[in-house]
């Protein structure tokens, strides 16, 4: 049983460790990241078009292409919806990519900041560019050839705006000088001239100042930082997929592992109980052929065990000895069959005493009882038929009521001769007392007359369980002789000592009567 209990608990601790492993694969299998990642790298790629069109739409706002910037506020609007997404991702507790991904959000930062300046710049430069040929018309009424050469400089300002090359710079500047040197034809053409030429140079530094922001925002390497944070992001995800991957094949290895631990704890756990039944079957065999009657009860009083003798025993009971059934049931049943009594003769109370005791059935059979706990609690109770030995004795006890008074002279002796046994008429005879007698050797009574072959003839025959008979003198203890005829044969005791019976018989009262001595 302690064996099974071992087994039952190593069976519950691999079982236990068993369903953590499975819980843990589970979880690896359930705990699916790949949609995490997926919304990372859909949220980089939107993030990535996103980083594009604005960089479109800043061309195009310096190239004066884009008038209406709704597109660039739906775009500065997508960024920062994604910011928030992205900075939320679970996968972003890796440091090193949160810190190259917050590297990318201030230059973007920049970016907007930057674009701001742009649109207004832009917005500076497209009125200028808008104004200049309605101040150039006044030149067409008052200096016909100035205002030729302002329609040339504005052609070459029309080209830088949307080219921004150095050659075409330098050729504004040479015509901005000659117009300058030029001779006025009139004050007034000189006034109209300069006022042209103004503006035609405050629009130049503007669009100088344009430039110059414009350059401010594509030197902003937000590509680069969104191909760091692309990387990293990659790299993690191979990472932990690979860590992944290890995990599972540990974890495989460990239900495996595992199962096969528990597929041999089965195992021995089958031959254990196989040889539990084995053993219960033995025992229940053992117990079937004691003579005894024997019955074994768990601790809450039911019945586990118990063999043939036992219903045997109590007739009564035959049809309600059943495996479960209850102590205190079959006590109910025997009501006053069964009267207890102790070893001595005196009446036990109780319905199931401990220890050893004597129970008289009402139909004169006699059992010694005894009733002990068992480790668990329990009762084994066993019963030994003594009827016959109960019988036995008073048969005894009546032999010793006759032997008592019976009117021949009794001694009993062992196979060495030792007296263990005279009767009063014995005492009365040879003038020894039981006393003086038991323990002694016969021969205290030898008168002489026989020699000692027949003393060895006569020890041969009882010692071979033949009855030897023959006439003897013995003496009294005061040297007076005693005519017996002595009977003896050997008797069957128990220990293997088998005591010889001398009964003689007085044969002659009177002094002169035949001297015969018996031992």
């Amino acid at each position: 049983m302690k064996m099974l209990e071992a087994l039952g608990a190593k069976r519950s601790l691999l079982l236990l460790s068993l369903s953590v492993a499975f819980m843990l694969l589970l979880l690896l299998f359930w705990d699916d990241e790949s949609q995490d990642y997926a919304e990372l790298s859909h949220h980089l790629l939107q993030l990535k078009e996103m980083d594009a069109r604005l960089d479109r739409d800043v061309l195009r706002v310096t190239s004066f292409l884009l008038v209406q910037y709704d597109p660039l506020v739906q775009t500065t609007n997508r960024l920062r919806e994604l910011r928030e997404k992205i900075n939320g991702n679970p996968k972003l507790s890796d440091k090193v990519l949160a810190d190259l991904v917050e590297t990318y959000w201030r230059g973007m930062n920049e970016k907007l900041e930057i674009l701001e300046r742009i649109k207004f710049q832009a917005a500076l430069v497209r009125n200028g560019i808008h104004y200049l040929p309605i101040a150039a018309q006044e030149l067409e009424s008052v200096d016909p050839e100035a205002y030729r050469d302002i329609l040339e400089l504005l052609n070459s300002l029309y080209v830088y705006d949307l080219f921004h090359t150095d050659t075409q710079l330098e050729d504004i500047n040479a015509i901005l000088e000659q117009l300058e040197q030029k001779a006025p034809t009139s004050p007034e053409s000189r006034e109209v001239l300069d006022k042209v030429l103004f503006h035609v140079d405050a629009n130049l530094g503007d669009l100088t100042e344009l430039g110059g922001l414009k350059k401010r925002y594509l030197a902003i390497p937000s590509l680069e930082y969104f191909e760091s944070i692309h990387a990293g992001h990659e790299r993690n995800r191979i990472i932990e997929t690979a860590n992944k991957k290890r995990m599972i094949v540990i974890l495989s290895a460990v239900v495996f592992v595992l199962l096969l631990g528990l597929w041999q704890l089965m195992r021995s756990l089958q031959r254990a109980h196989l040889e539990v039944n084995r053993s219960w079957r033995r025992l229940n065999d053992a117990v079937e052929n004691l003579s005894e009657a024997f019955a074994l009860f768990d601790a809450d009083g039911c019945l586990v065990l118990h063999n043939r003798q036992f219903s045997e025993f109590y007739p009564w009971l035959k049809d309600r000895i059943l495996e479960g059934a209850n102590l205190s049931a079959l006590q109910s049943v025997t009501g006053n069959r069964i009267q207890n009594l102790s070893p001595e003769g005196e009446a036990v109370f109780g319905a199931m005493p401990i220890g050893q005791y004597l129970e008289q059935v009402d139909n004169g059979a006699w059992f010694l009882a005894s009733n002990n706990y068992t480790t668990e609690g329990g009762i084994v109770c066993v019963r030994s038929d003594i009827t016959e030995s109960k019988q036995a004795e008073a048969d005894l006890h009546k032999l010793g009521r006759v032997l008592e008074q019976s009117p021949a002279s009794v001694m009993i002796t062992d196979t060495d001769g030792a007296i263990e046994y005279v009767n009063p008429k014995f005492e009365k005879v040879s003038g020894y007392s039981a006393t003086e007698a038991v323990g002694q050797n016969p021969r205290i009574l030898k008168s002489g007359d026989k020699s000692k072959e027949e003393y060895t003839e006569m020890w041969s025959m009882l010692l071979a369980g033949k009855e030897w008979r023959g006439m003897f003198h013995n003496r009294r203890r005061t040297v007076q002789s005693i005519g017996n005829r002595l009977q003896s044969a050997r008797c069957a005791t128990r220990g293997d000592r088998s005591p010889t019976s001398l009964r003689s018989r007085k044969m002659s009262r009177h002094r002169n009567a035949p001297r015969i001595s018996c031992v």
